[in-house]
């Protein structure tokens, strides 16, 4: 199964990232995760739900994807911030994983939808 933003993937459900949760567990692309940020004074700032993607894939007007030999993984609205070590200001934690996830789920806020489709 795939995460999609439209038609264009934004990866394979399941692919294991770097990206550590709140517990310091790897997220796996598909996982759909709160994200918050935490100031100076320790006060700490929603910022809704998002979606672990990577770059693996471009998608062209006619529906074909090609395969990228190198990309990145990130959350969603989030490329480029740091969510692993102890100097990281965002924190991202799991709501639901990318295992509980079905065929055709769509996650409007997010931006998301997943779907099944071969290779």
């Amino acid at each position: 199964m795939f995460v999609r933003s439209g038609v264009c993937r934004k990866g394979r459900c399941g692919d294991v990232t770097d990206i550590l949760d709140l517990n310091g567990d790897h997220l796996c692309i598909g996982d759909i995760v709160i994200v918050s940020e935490i100031d100076g004074q320790g006060i700490c700032s929603n910022h809704g739900i998002h979606v672990v993607v990577n770059d693996r894939w471009t998608t062209y007007n006619g529906g074909d994807h090609v395969e990228n030999l190198s990309f990145d993984s990130y959350i969603m609205g989030w490329k480029g911030a740091n969510f692993n070590g102890e100097d990281s200001k965002y924190v991202a934690q799991k709501v639901k994983s990318y295992l509980d996830v079905v065929d055709g789920e769509h996650w409007a806020a997010a931006g998301i939808n997943y779907k099944f489709e071969g290779l």
